[in-house]
């Protein structure tokens, strides 16, 4: 990655003069360097019965994500961030050692954040960071970093930015996510996996946000007529809009993505062609309560035009808070063997109406509740019908206090005609789904 290389060349070239300039102006004024400690430790308890079958034992387990990070403050302007994380299924680290949770070598444990930001780098305004951090675009519909998760994401690489004013920001990033330079013993083609991007907020909304962002997997395909070929390299360009007027909040977000990627059978490339847009109102009714209506919607896969790929990619989505906590979209995560499996309408791309409102009872208590219809924007195979289902989800936050914090979900998925239908062929039943969770989170 050209980018990070000359990236880091030319900041170290300046970094000793401008680091001095920056110690000295703090001299008699705070005494650096600062430390400061910060913790979390976060347990969740998932009751899993996504099988559409009720004689199914439903799955249960128990995930704990410990994090720990220390920042340190050479300037005003100059920050080193640290954070390591553990994070575990009780009673699963190692099966093939059969030591459980007496695994102390498990590969569950490493570092979440390691990364300098150096804030009024050479210029009022203009920002730099680079190392491993935690990155999310927007609303996190596109890149987020999939907090939710025991584990997370984390990105490696470099960011810079200029805000020119509160809500103007051109910014621009550049990470690796996947290399085997340092296995290379002759001199080939480094075969990379990378995201590249940049995008610029305007004033003309509360968040008013143009992007545009490249990822590429560079190693190549090994036959067919496209052999030598990079697998995949796809831009996405888009808008995202979130504004609030009166008792009114809205958010809209369309993209585009164009480019090529394999096919199905890794002989030969398809063009990307693929399209995603949401939008979002609520209404304030009273001070403690909002109501709101919204509509995604994302092309399929038309498997007519194999030189063709109009399926979108969320590329690194947070992808429950959009399409429902149970997670069957934007594609299912299902395994395709074991006791749950991928239903049929994944990759069939889809339109969701829906419905959500949130109710906070006092500064403590707040409960939300969603109502989402799932509709298949291509025909799936085997059914006639393109109605997935419909899901509804309810949950509650509870602060006891600034840092501690409690919260319990539950969903359940109906499945409609498409899913009824399909279902079978891939081993699952035809019954309603569900899914609940518990959650407490201290942090310090």
């Amino acid at each position: 990655m050209k980018f990070s290389f000359y990236f880091l060349a030319i900041l170290f070239c300046i970094a000793s003069p401008a680091f001095q300039a920056a110690q000295a102006q703090s001299i008699g004024t705070t005494s650096y360097p600062e430390v400061t400690f910060s913790g979390t430790v976060r347990y969740r308890s998932e009751l899993d019965g996504r099988f559409f079958d009720f004689n199914a034992r439903p799955l249960h387990y128990d995930l704990l994500r410990t994090q720990i990070g220390a920042t340190v403050k050479f300037s005003k302007d100059i920050l080193l961030v640290t954070k390591l994380q553990d994070a575990r299924n009780f009673g699963e680290e190692d099966a093939t050692q059969a030591r459980g949770t007496l695994d102390g070598t498990a590969k569950n444990f490493g570092l979440r954040e390691g990364y300098v930001l150096w804030n009024n780098f050479l210029t009022e305004g203009l920002s730099v960071k680079f190392g491993r951090m935690i990155f999310g675009t927007n609303n996190m519909r596109i890149i987020g970093s999939l907090e939710w998760n025991n584990i997370g994401r984390s990105y490696d690489g470099n960011i810079i930015a200029y805000k020119a004013a509160e809500k103007t920001q051109i910014r621009a990033f550049a990470f690796k996510l996947g290399n085997d330079e340092l296995y290379m013993t002759q001199a080939k083609a480094q075969q990379s996996q990378t995201l590249f991007g940049a995008d610029i907020d305007l004033p003309w909304q509360d968040k008013l946000n143009l992007y545009c962002y490249y990822d590429r997997n560079a190693t190549p395909l090994l036959r067919g007529p496209d052999a030598g070929a990079a697998q995949l390299t796809r831009g996405t360009t888009g808008f995202y809009i979130k504004n609030a007027t009166g008792d009114f909040e809205y958010e809209i977000e369309a993209s585009h993505q164009l480019g090529s990627c394999k096919t199905t059978d890794s002989t030969a490339r398809a063009d990307i062609n693929a399209n995603v847009a949401a939008a979002f109102v609520s209404y304030k009714a009273q001070k403690d309560l909002s109501v709101g209506i919204g509509c995604d919607f994302y092309t399929g896969n038309d498997k007519n035009t194999p030189e063709e790929n109009e399926s979108f990619e969320h590329l690194f989505i947070t992808g429950h808070q959009f399409y429902g906590f149970m997670d069957f979209f934007p594609s299912a995560s299902m395994p395709t063997t074991g006791q749950r499996k991928s239903p049929e309408f994944t990759g069939a791309g889809l339109i969701m109406p829906y419905l959500k409102s949130t109710y906070i009872y006092d500064e403590k208590l707040s409960f939300q509740i969603w109502a989402m219809m799932f509709n298949a924007q291509l025909p799936i195979a085997g059914t006639t019908s393109k109605n997935i289902g419909a899901e509804i989800d309810i949950n509650a936050y509870y602060k006891f206090q600034k840092n501690v914090k409690f919260e319990a979900g539950f969903g359940t998925f109906l499945p409609g005609e498409a899913t009824k239908t399909t279902n079978p062929s891939v081993g699952m039943g035809t019954d309603p789904s569900y899914w609940g969770y518990v959650m407490f989170t201290l942090d310090w």
